[in-house]
C-alpha cells in the first residue's frame, strides 16, 4: 500500500460503511507525512453519485476503505473509479460474498478479516506515516515508538481494565472525532454510539456513557459533559483518556475495543488470550 500511494501527489481517500475512522485516520497520517499532497476524504455514495464526474481527472490514487456491511458501497465506488481509469486500491473487510470479490481485479483488492479490520489498517497508517513522513520528522519518530502492538496490549489492558469493564455495562459510547473508530469497533458488537459533539441529543436516552478520547481533547470532552448533564443530571460516565500521540491513540483504544468484545462474546477466560 506505501507504494501506491507514497508518490502520489493527489489522493482520494473513500470510506463505505462504519469505517469513517480509519479513513480520517489515514488522512490526517498523510497531512504530516506528506504536507504538499491534494487529499480528498468522502463517503463512497457521495463521491460515486456526487463527485466523481467532476474531480477523477485530478485523482492521482484512491484508495477505499470498506466495511463488510457495505459491499453495495464498495462496488459501486470501485466500478466507478475503474471506468473513469482511476488508480485505486480497495482494503475490504471480509467476507465480501464470493459472487461479488469476482467483480474486483485481483491487484486492487487487499481483503482483511473483519475481527482484526480497523486494528490492522490503524497500524497500516502510521507504518505508512513512518515510511513516507521519514524518522527525521519528530512527531514520526514518536509515532514510530508508540506502535510496537506485541509490547503494548498487555500494559493496556492493565491500565485500562477496570475502566474497560465499566464501559461494557453502558448503554452508549461516544468519542472524539479522533476516537471514532473504537466507537465504530463496539458499534459492530451492538453498541449505540456516536461522537463527542453529538452526545447531547443521546443523552436522554442513555443512562450510562462510556467516552474515548485523547488527552489533547479533554477539554472538548469536559464540555460535552457538562451540556450533557444539562439536558439529563442523572447520568454515569465513564471516560477512558489515552495519554498518547493522538494519531497512535486509535490503536490503543481498539486494543480495549478488542477486550470489551472479546470479554463480552466469549467471557472472562477469552481475555486472557491478549494479556
Amino acid at each position: 500500500m506505501i507504494g501506491r500511494i507514497g508518490s502520489k501527489k493527489s489522493i482520494a481517500i473513500i470510506y463505505c460503511g462504519s469505517v469513517e475512522g480509519v479513513a480520517r485516520h489515514l488522512e490526517s497520517i498523510l497531512r504530516i507525512s506528506r504536507p504538499g499532497a491534494n487529499l480528498l476524504t468522502m463517503h463512497g455514495d457521495y463521491i460515486h453519485n456526487i463527485m466523481l464526474p467532476y474531480v477523477s481527472e485530478s485523482i492521482d490514487q484512491a484508495l477505499i476503505f470498506s466495511h463488510s456491511l457495505a459491499t453495495s458501497c464498495l462496488l459501486r465506488a470501485y466500478q466507478s473509479l475503474k471506468l473513469l481509469g482511476v488508480d485505486l486500491l480497495a482494503v475490504v473487510s471480509k467476507p465480501i460474498g464470493v459472487e461479488r470479490s469476482l467483480k474486483f481485479d485481483e491487484e486492487n483488492i487487499i481483503e482483511i478479516d473483519e475481527k482484526v479490520y480497523r486494528v490492522a489498517t490503524t497500524l497500516a497508517s502510521i507504518k505508512i506515516g513512518v515510511e513516507i513522513g521519514g524518522r527525521n520528522i519528530q512527531r514520526i519518530k514518536r509515532m514510530e515508538q508508540e506502535v510496537t502492538l506485541s509490547s503494548i496490549v498487555g500494559d493496556i489492558i492493565k491500565k485500562f481494565r477496570e475502566d474497560a469493564d465499566k464501559v461494557r455495562e453502558c448503554e452508549l459510547v461516544a468519542a472524539t472525532h479522533s476516537m471514532l473508530s473504537v466507537a465504530e469497533e463496539l458499534g459492530d458488537i451492538g453498541y449505540m454510539y456516536t461522537t463527542v459533539d453529538k452526545l447531547h441529543k443521546f443523552i436522554t436516552i442513555a443512562r450510562s456513557v462510556g467516552i474515548f478520547y485523547t488527552t489533547t481533547e479533554e477539554h472538548v470532552v469536559r464540555e460535552a459533559i457538562i451540556n450533557a448533564k444539562r439536558l439529563a443530571m442523572q447520568k454515569s460516565f465513564v471516560e477512558i483518556k489515552v495519554n498518547t500521540d493522538p494519531f497512535t491513540a486509535p490503536l490503543y483504544g481498539l486494543v480495549i475495543a478488542s477486550y470489551i468484545s472479546l470479554k463480552n462474546l466469549r467471557g472472562e477466560e477469552s481475555t486472557r488470550l491478549i494479556i
